[in-house]
């Protein structure tokens, strides 16, 4: 999901510049030149840690307290909430994934 958001964010990077240099172009002087767009965030290497945690454990069971569960086995990140909705302009599954957070 993290790859579809950045094509998202570099597609919408390259729209709005495109938007100002036509502009520009056009013999246009505008008064200010902006471009805002939030570059998504890139959590892999919290999800590497976990997996390598995993592959690290010896044990035949590992205990985990709520956090963790939720976390490790059912992908509900602190942060996946945020990152979904700032992202969801860019990356389609983002979106379909807060619509079906919603609806359930």
């Amino acid at each position: 999901m993290f790859e579809e958001a950045m094509e998202g964010y570099r597609k919408d990077a390259e729209n709005q510049l495109q938007e100002q240099l036509s502009l520009l172009e056009s013999g246009k002087v505008p008064k200010f030149i902006r471009v805002m767009v939030n570059r998504p965030d890139n959590h892999s290497d919290e999800y590497d840690r976990a997996v390598q945690m995993l592959d690290h454990h010896e044990g035949k069971h590992l205990d985990l307290n709520t956090e963790e569960y939720a976390t490790l086995v059912q992908n509900d990140w602190a942060w996946m909430r945020a990152w979904l909705v700032s992202n969801s302009g860019y990356s389609a599954s983002a979106a379909a994934a807060i619509k079906e957070d919603d609806d359930a």
